[in-house]
């Protein structure tokens, strides 16, 4: 029927200390990803664009790509200084695991460092965000979203909106479990 199948999914968690997005990939040859280094636009990758947003002012649009091998980069495309994206890629860490069908990754991100972001820091209390892939299964390098911008994925403030106060409380239901998203066990 020409439509595309489900790229995969993607989940966020944000805590007190660090923002968390984790990705699961669907991907049928594991051995492709595993001699892949990381380049973007040519290997396998996901990108998380997201603009920390205060009370009072919007902060520069950032870009993380990750990739299976478990490497993490920090761009300028979307218009964040060298300088601002050295810092946030500092306090960024990636994750990937490559798995029989699907790999999955997970970016962990300072929140500390997303407030630094202003000069004096200010408390982020939601970000713009945007979530996007590159699969390469067949050959073919097929390109998704999590939300059409009409542009790039960065262009957030098309895209979606993720609320970082007022704090879900801990026993809220569909939370993340001890980072395993994967997890078929939700918080009751």
């Amino acid at each position: 029927d020409g439509s595309l199948p489900p790229a995969g999914s993607a989940y966020a968690l944000s805590t007190p200390e660090a923002l968390y997005v984790a990705v699961r990939i669907p991907h049928p040859e594991p051995a492709r990803l595993r001699a892949q280094k990381g380049m973007w636009g040519q290997d396998d990758g996901v990108e998380i664009d997201l603009q920390p947003v205060s009370t009072k002012r919007k902060g520069p649009v950032f870009v993380l790509h990750g990739f299976p091998s478990g490497n993490i980069q920090s761009i300028t495309d979307a218009g964040a200084s060298e300088a601002e994206a050295q810092r946030l890629g500092a306090a960024a860490t990636f994750q990937a695991h490559i798995g029989e069908d699907a790999w999955t990754g997970e970016f962990r991100i300072s929140r500390s460092a997303l407030a630094k972001c202003w000069n004096p820091p200010q408390e982020v209390g939601q970000m713009q965000l945007n979530v996007g892939a590159r699969v390469s299964a067949s050959g073919q390098g097929l390109w998704y979203a999590w939300a059409r911008t009409g542009g790039a994925n960065y262009a957030v403030e098309r895209a979606g909106i993720l609320l970082l106060e007022p704090p879900c409380p801990a026993n809220a239901p569909n939370l993340l479990v001890n980072g395993d998203f994967e997890s078929e066990v939700v918080s009751r």
